[in-house]
């Protein structure tokens, strides 16, 4: 007895010393110095990091059990997203294909990640392109959808054909794939219209289909089935503004519209949640307090609306003609700057990051610019990068040599730039007046044609 005891304390104690997490190693036959970057999801945003091979070309990174779920990388253009088990060992190859970048799995879980790796290539956005191209999105609705439900099965069939898959990630699928077709149904309207002129509630068949819509809360976690309810919604409200001028108003119907449609509670305040966000960092309107009034009365989510609110206080000091949140910011020597130690000139700033591919997309445009201004004293062109990785930072500037001064954060999308002027995505373009007030905290970016002129005009 005595032994079998210490035998059980002697498995205990190996279970609770345990590591738990997972390993991930990553080789690239690739010609390329570009860094891998891995994202965790942490509080709504991603925490980036970046990694480089060694001299064998590999990266391995431990990752934390927590972080499963969480992660994902990017190669150059490529996102690899793997599923990860507590304990799985993954290896990945990345090298040269035929039409880009290719992505093979090895090692624990290989089997499923090889079936991701082919289902994100063929099932994503493009496909919806693909199905509604030219004449095809003339068809009747009925033919469409059939269309649509032969590929579904294809894709049933393939993923059940993978031998002893975890059975969470089969189930998982299988949702995914459900509402990923459903929404490709869903956006059939859209692409009919354009192509005959016709109403978006012409099809009778389409009509039927999104009606006999209905929720299943258990499928509330799977992204698509949010984005086909979110279809349901802005149908609506097309329907809405198509039949009369919403004006400032639409915000609010918008509301309106997603408490009428959607019955379960916990969608309706993500929903609800989404929108009014959006509203406060990209459209606000002469309606700003009533709408977010209403807010108030439809969430029931009371940390939804907290995030909200913060939002809100600070849409509220972002108006044009407000001051401008002042904020630190420091060279690549280090100094800190404020913003408020520009006074005096207009400001126009540019928030991007190294990893940003819209953002590196502005930055010719950007060059031209700044080019054209030279000879203006009273306008000063920053870029203020939020990279958490202040070498690539670096790195880029001392190669890419950009005649405008650069900045950067601390503590990338939880800085105070980002948190005071409410940046969820980047880039965002800011325009501040010599007073150091607010312009436009959506300016308009460099490859706007009007950019130019306006900024020619001070």
């Amino acid at each position: 007895m005595r032994l079998i005891c210490l035998g059980l304390l002697a498995s205990l104690l190996f279970s609770q010393c345990k590591q738990e997490g997972a390993t991930i190693s990553f080789e690239i036959e690739v010609e390329s110095e570009a860094p891998l970057l891995m994202g965790i999801m942490m509080d709504e945003a991603f925490d980036i990091d970046t990694f480089y091979v060694d001299a064998n070309n590999r990266i391995q990174i431990d990752l934390n059990e927590s972080e499963l779920k969480k992660v994902n990388f990017i190669y150059e253009k490529t996102k690899i997203n793997p599923f990860i088990n507590n304990g799985d060992k993954l290896h990945v190859l990345i090298k040269k294909g035929d039409a880009g970048l290719e992505v093979i799995y090895k090692g624990d879980n290989a089997a499923i990640n090889n079936y991701k790796v082919e289902r994100e290539q063929v099932v994503d956005y493009s496909l919806i392109r693909e199905i509604y191209a030219d004449d095809k999105a003339t068809l009747p609705f009925s033919d469409v959808e059939a269309g649509i439900d032969a590929m579904h099965t294809q894709w049933l069939e393939r993923l059940k054909s993978l031998k002893g898959a975890d059975k969470k990630f089969v189930s998982d699928e299988e949702s995914y794939l459900k509402y990923y077709f459903a929404y490709i149904k869903s956006v059939y309207p859209w692409y009919m219209s354009r192509q005959t002129g016709k109403a978006l509630d012409a099809d009778s068949d389409f009509n039927s289909f999104m009606a006999g819509l209905e929720e299943d809360t258990a499928h509330e976690s799977v992204e698509m089935y949010y984005q086909v309810f979110d279809q349901k919604v802005r149908l609506r409200l097309n329907l809405e503004e198509t039949n009369k001028n919403l004006g400032d108003s639409v915000y609010i119907v918008e509301l309106n519209t997603i408490d009428h449609l959607i019955q379960s509670q916990k969608l309706k305040n993500r929903m609800l949640s989404n929108s009014i966000s959006s509203y406060l960092s990209w459209g606000i309107n002469g309606l700003l307090e009533e709408t977010y009034a209403r807010y108030l009365q439809l969430c029931s989510d009371e940390s939804m609306k907290q995030r909200v609110q913060s939002l809100y206080e600070n849409a509220i000091k972002l108006q044009p003609g407000q001051p401008a949140p002042d904020f630190d910011m420091y060279t690549q020597g280090g100094d800190k700057v404020m913003l408020s130690d520009l006074k005096g000139k207009y400001v126009y700033f540019d928030v991007w990051a190294t990893w940003c591919g819209p953002c590196k997309a502005e930055i010719p445009y950007l060059a031209k610019v700044v080019e054209a201004l030279k000879d203006k004293n009273n306008i000063e062109i920053i870029s203020i990068s939020v990279d958490s990785d202040h070498e690539a930072w670096v790195k880029m500037i001392e190669e890419d040599q950009p005649q405008w001064k650069q900045f950067i954060v601390k503590d990338a999308f939880n800085s105070s730039l980002t948190k005071q002027y409410n940046i969820s995505g980047i880039p965002q373009f800011v325009l501040i007046d010599p007073d150091g007030n607010i312009i436009d905290v959506q300016a308009k970016r460099p490859s706007h044609p009007e950019l130019l002129p306006l900024l020619k005009s001070y």
